[in-house]
């Protein structure tokens, strides 16, 4: 067998509670292999390790000092110690690597030819990789194309294994001239990253998929050229696939201990060799996880990545390190890699604060569009050398060479080979990023630090030729991660609008949209405009927007589409929004038909012309219960009437979160917040909440805390019930509950705490037993864990506590070591029919 075989056989006799307190001291029992957490004081002291060993962290948290790794034996133990570091073993991702090779023997003895890594059908293998490619420029010929770039190592060395074409899926609208802005993407360059490639995978199937239909996804197959090579390092891969822990490509060099191969990522030309590192950017031991190659570009793969960018991407830098690209460079490269959760950027083969050039003559702007990226994916934005350096890398290569904005993106998740339960939780977010790197991939060097546009809403996609379109949205200029320094920002100055032309075509005539309050004058404003649709053509139109602050930049531009259909197939569906109690007519009332929206007049009046066919009309509206009704039949030419009869919430909270842009203004209207345990009491107010609107959002963190959300002090009564939506990824894994959140009443100002389970009401229950083996404080307890990806809806019987002053609770309980996503919580109301007396004055500030 060609590679080392990392985790054979986990001693069960560890006791799991023997290590939970990191220290210096060996383990009593097993010789290892472990994953250990590894806790420094100095993060000189972590790069220094990392370079003398030859290998990368699993995960690094700067915030906690500590990182995680794979040590082999007792003799690597000690060398933590002899770099004055505590260790703790993970228990955790012991016991789960250890049950991922247990799966895949016993899926392998059940079926030689299982294609899939065990229990993780949503990852496809290198074959299932080229099948989806070419299946893909089967179903989109003019769209896809595949290039063969170059081999593999084993393709090119006789007598080996067949190995495989290096594969290209070229994504452009072959009908539509260039030269395009060009984005190019490489994944899993390190084999035992299997995400990476799976992500890059979406990403093509989400541009293909949805060309035609989703206006942002036709606009970039069209207007740029996307290069994407999904497994940049197949042969390795091919080895994880047999049940082997592998990171390098399998060049044959006679490791001793069956760890063959080049790092791919310390072997490409620029730099090689000449990092300044504590100790070595790249090891020269053919062992290490990190061997550079025997020379620059020794490897087949790194030739013919580095021989194909050349053909992508001019060399608009000078041959001095401290020559910049012009800020007009076009073209993006990214390397996605993982699992360390960060946004990375040239340079790093060299310290930030080294007087020959430790940062890249285009910083600032590869650091402000790092912080773009961050924004979306929320990961640690840093230059690259900041996390702990390498020289031949491929970011590196990219800038040094061309001047390109070249990056590397490090997935966030536990480690390498996570669950599907989180992988669906890491590709969505990420798959956004990609789409701004296609889309600011025309000149990012200045596009990045313009805003953005959030929540863009067409009133109706689908009316006659003359009539009006309404446009709403949001500017914003603040959409930077400032986990590591702060972005500067600007007010927004316009929001322009181009109907059937291109933003970036010099001979189009935008149409200004305006500020909702009047002016222009802060960082996030909400606009609002008109489609004049008279003398448009029948057929499918396209709008699209983009927004400029108060520094002259223009941000991206984001599109929509829009049908004119033949007018004689419309209908009218029209009636009057009215209070179930009073019969009053009710203003303002935003009302839904199909994919057209609008609201009532001051007299509750509401009208909408739409094509014919069957339709579901919904109202909202704050105080009342959501109405919906299916089966709305619209006949061509004719005026359906339908009142709509909406009943009062009566309650005593109602809040929807979306009034607040900080916690801070939560805390004013009567919420509170903090932490028992640990300083990570990091309730905020997140964009990921019910319909995309705002939430009280905490984050599982990997380290042990108990933190909570407790809301306004309320009077209850027997008819009192509280609901709330809610989503969360919680750690989990081989059957267990690691991380949890519960509920909770206080009626005594806090002094005490009571769990509600109790009290749920049908439909509505905890997910299982938390864990007491790794001191959560939830421990033992019955909560919510493990993933629920969209939200959902909790109800509780409060009636039990009437008469009473009552404050609820939502509280996380985490562990030491892993973390994993976010604990999401919208749309709280607690409802009490004696409160009903004015809605509206009810739910004015959100709480009586």
């Amino acid at each position: 067998m060609k590679a080392q075989t990392i985790f054979l056989t986990i001693l069960l006799l560890i006791s799991f509670n023997t290590y939970s307190t990191p220290n210096q001291k060996l383990p009593k029992e097993g010789v290892g292999p472990w994953v250990v957490n590894v806790y420094y004081e100095d993060i000189r002291d972590f790069r220094r390790y990392i370079h003398f060993i030859g290998k990368e962290p699993w995960k690094l948290n700067k915030g906690k000092h500590f990182f995680t790794i794979d040590v082999e034996n007792l003799h690597n133990y000690q060398e933590l110690f002899e770099f004055g570091f505590k260790v703790e073993i993970n228990h955790k991702l012991t016991e789960r690597i250890e049950l991922d090779k247990r799966l895949f023997e016993e899926e392998k003895q059940q079926n030689k030819n299982t294609k899939s890594f065990p229990q993780r059908s949503c990852i496809r293998t290198v074959a299932e990789t080229f099948a989806t490619m070419d299946s893909l420029v089967s179903s989109f010929p003019t769209l896809a194309t595949i290039v063969d770039i170059g081999d593999s190592w084993e393709k090119i060395t006789p007598g080996g294994l067949p190995g495989f074409d290096l594969r290209v899926l070229k994504i452009t609208n072959s009908a539509i001239a260039g030269p395009k802005p060009i984005l190019y993407v490489n994944s899993s360059m390190h084999a035992r990253e299997i995400v990476p490639a799976e992500l890059n995978t979406r990403f093509a199937e989400y541009l293909l998929n949805n060309y035609g239909t989703d206006a942002d996804a036709t606009w970039i197959v069209d207007h740029r050229e996307v290069h994407l090579l999904l497994q940049a390092n197949p042969d390795g891969r091919l080895l994880n696939e047999q049940g082997n822990v592998h990171r390098k490509n399998t060049h044959d060099n006679q490791c001793n201990t069956g760890n063959i191969g080049v790092d791919i990522n310390r072997n490409f030309g620029w730099m090689w060799a000449q990092g300044i590192c504590s100790g070595q950017c790249s090891s020269t031991n053919v062992c290490d996880d990190t061997y550079r190659g025997t020379s620059a570009q020794s490897e087949p793969e790194n030739q013919a990545i580095d021989s194909y960018i050349k053909t992508l991407f001019q060399d608009v830098r000078g041959e001095n390190l401290n020559d910049a690209a012009p800020d007009t460079t076009t073209g993006v490269y990214i390397d996605i890699h993982s699992v360390l959760g960060a946004i990375l950027w040239p340079y790093g083969y060299s310290d930030p604060g080294a007087s020959n050039i430790g940062q890249a003559p285009n910083h600032t702007q590869l650091q402000t569009l790092g912080r773009k990226f961050a924004w979306y994916s929320n990961y640690t934005p840093e230059q690259s050398f900041e996390l702990y350096g390498a020289d031949g890398a491929s970011d590196d290569n990219a800038y040094g060479q061309l001047g390109v904005a070249a990056f590397t993106f490090e997935l966030g998740g536990s480690y390498f080979n996570p669950q599907c339960s989180e992988v669906e939780n890491i590709i969505p977010t990420n798959i956004q990023t990609l789409i701004y790197a296609a889309k600011v991939a025309d000149t990012p060097y200045i596009t990045a630090s313009g805003p953005d546009i959030e929540n863009l809403t067409l009133s109706a996609s689908d009316v006659a030729a003359g009539t009006s379109i309404t446009v709403t949205g949001i500017a914003n200029d603040q959409h930077f991660n400032n986990a590591n320094g702060t972005e500067s920002t600007q007010n927004i100055t316009s929001v322009e609008m181009f109907v059937d032309e291109l933003p970036w075509d010099n001979s189009s005539t935008p149409i200004l949209l305006n500020a909702s309050d009047g002016s222009f004058n802060s960082k996030s404003e909400a606009f609002t405009g008109s489609v004049n649709t008279t003398g448009l053509s029948s057929g499918q139109h396209i709008i699209y927007l983009q927004t400029t602050d108060a520094a002259g930049v223009t941000g991206v531009p984001y599109a929509k589409y829009f049908t004119i259909s033949d007018p004689n197939n419309f209908g009218t569906v029209t009636g009057v929004v009215r209070d179930a109690l009073s019969n009053a007519a009710i203003p303002s009332v935003n009302i839904t038909l199909g994919s057209q929206q609008t609201t009532s007049n001051g007299s509750g009046q509401y009208s909408f012309t739409i094509n014919q066919g069957n339709y579901t009309l919904s109202s909202s509206h704050a105080g009342y219960a959501n109405f919906s009704l299916n089966n709305i039949n619209v006949t061509a030419q004719q005026t359906t009437t339908q009142d709509i009869i909406m009943q009062p919430i009566c309650g005593l909270l109602d809040d929807n979160v979306d009034s607040y842009s900080s916690i801070t203004q939560a805390v004013a209207a009567g919420w509170s917040h903090a932490a028992a345990q640990a300083s990570n009491d990091d309730w905020n107010i997140s964009n990921s909440g019910v319909s995309n609107s705002k939430a009280f959002s905490s984050s599982d963190v990997e380290f042990i805390t108990d933190k909570y959300l407790i809301s306004p002090a309320l009077t209850l009564s027997t008819s009192s019930s509280l609901e709330f939506w809610h989503k969360y990824d919680l750690e989990a894994g081989s059957g267990n509950f690691y991380d949890g959140a519960v509920l909770e009443i206080s009626t005594n100002n806090g002094s005490t705490w009571t769990d509600l389970s109790s009290h749920f009401m049908a439909g509505t229950s905890y997910d299982g037993s938390i864990s007491t083996s790794y001191s959560n404080p939830l421990g033992g307890s019955n909560a919510w864990s493990g993933t629920q990806s969209s939200f959902v809806k909790a109800e509780v019987d409060l009636s039990s506590f009437a008469g009473q002053t009552a404050e609820i609770r939502w509280r996380m309980g985490t562990d030491s070591s892993q973390s994993a996503g976010t604990w999401e919580i919208d749309d709280i109301k607690v409802l009490d029919p004696s409160a009903c007396v004015n809605p509206d004055i009810i739910f004015k500030f959100g709480f009586e």
